[in-house]
């Protein structure tokens, strides 16, 4: 058995995570949002096994994540030591830091799936800085031509309580004192459903999608760029800032 606390235990956690086509793609977008620096605070909700908290620590930020997961949070603390992350169980809902602290927060595709997706945006605005920013991914299923089948079996096999469009969740965002500065959709075009609904019709196959990441993230990444519909798509990504 591969020790948890080794390097190359964390070093395939790492890049076992980002194999996924969409998570990569993911990742480019919220790098480009938060806009990162050096001596950041940062909360990171609904972390999971925290690949992405370990990431931006890796950029000078120090690094606060919860999830409701106490085996994903297990597994966080073990692949960070060394880096200044603090990793612990808690609920969006009822945020265990004080109010103003944070220079930034990231949630990755997880308001989704609260079941008080208001009371979760209340508390990232309690406890962002003024001015302090805030990044988003959420499931939108906003392409059109997506199969309602496929729309529900994700909903169901993910757990999904909410879908949103742009305007929804601006509308949300601006109800719990922020201001939206950028939006954007991606999986988006053609190829890019095409391997995001057969992973839905497999049931994730994250195993099939890794063996083949190289093809999956090049062409979709392509796809998106040049045939990506605007206003409309699988995920949709948002940055806001905290009205002082």
């Amino acid at each position: 058995m591969l020790k948890k606390s080794g390097w190359f235990y964390k070093t395939a956690i790492q890049t076992l995570h980002y194999m996924y086509f969409v998570t990569t793609m993911e990742a480019r977008i919220i790098s480009r949002f938060l806009e990162l620096k050096e001596g950041d605070k940062v909360c990171d909700i609904a972390c999971g096994s925290g690949q992405q908290g370990i990431k931006m620590a890796k950029q000078g930020c120090e690094v606060y994540g919860i999830d409701l997961n106490a085996g994903a949070i297990e597994t966080a603390k073990s692949i960070a030591k060394g880096y200044d992350c603090d990793f612990q169980v808690g609920n969006a809902e009822k945020l265990p830091y004080d109010s103003n602290i944070f220079d930034k927060v990231v949630s990755v595709c997880s308001l989704e799936h609260f079941k008080n997706d208001e009371k979760a945006l209340e508390e990232m605005n309690r406890v962002l800085k003024p001015s302090g920013i805030l990044v988003l991914t959420v499931d939108s299923f906003t392409y059109k031509g997506i199969k309602k089948h496929l729309q529900e079996k994700h909903r169901t096999d993910c757990n999904v309580v909410n879908y949103y469009s742009v305007s929804q969740l601006t509308q949300k965002l601006e109800k719990y004192g922020f201001k939206v500065l950028k939006s954007k959709y991606f999986i988006n075009s053609p190829i890019s459903s095409f391997f995001f609904t057969l992973s839905i019709r497999i049931g994730g196959g994250y195993v099939f999608f890794s063996a083949i990441f190289p093809i999956t993230y090049s062409l979709s990444l392509f796809s998106d760029l040049f045939f990506g519909r605007r206003n409309e798509g699988y995920i949709l990504a948002i940055k806001a800032q905290k009205v002082e």
